[in-house]
């Protein structure tokens, strides 16, 4: 069995109210104890808002802060499949397609 990382990108373009983000999360949980029962969850991992992306700019290190104007990783899944199609039906789960939620689909190696 393949390992494959289902990659949370939010639209953060609007600001949720707390007990909105505490609903989402929610059914995030809800969603992971299903993967888990299912026997393909392998971890899952929330993120923080802050941080900042590291580039190479002129042959010095520069720093720009996270989060982008747009979308933003707002967590990670990392389940089991036979192949990246199984991994794409297992994603597509994904209980917040709904809020503008993408999915990004990665083979781990």
């Amino acid at each position: 069995m393949k390992q494959f990382i289902l990659i949370i990108r939010e639209d953060i373009r609007t600001s949720r109210p707390d007990n909105e983000l505490q609903e989402i999360i929610q059914l995030h949980i809800q969603w992971a104890n299903k993967l888990a029962k299912n026997g393909v969850f392998v971890n899952g991992y929330g993120l923080n808002g802050r941080g900042c992306l590291l580039e190479m700019v002129d042959g010095s290190i520069q720093q720009r802060e996270i989060p982008y104007p747009e979308i933003a990783f707002g967590g990670l899944y990392i389940v089991h499949a036979e192949n990246l199609e199984a991994a794409i039906e297992i994603g597509k789960q994904c209980p917040t397609f709904s809020i503008g939620d993408k999915i990004e689909v990665r083979e781990l190696l």
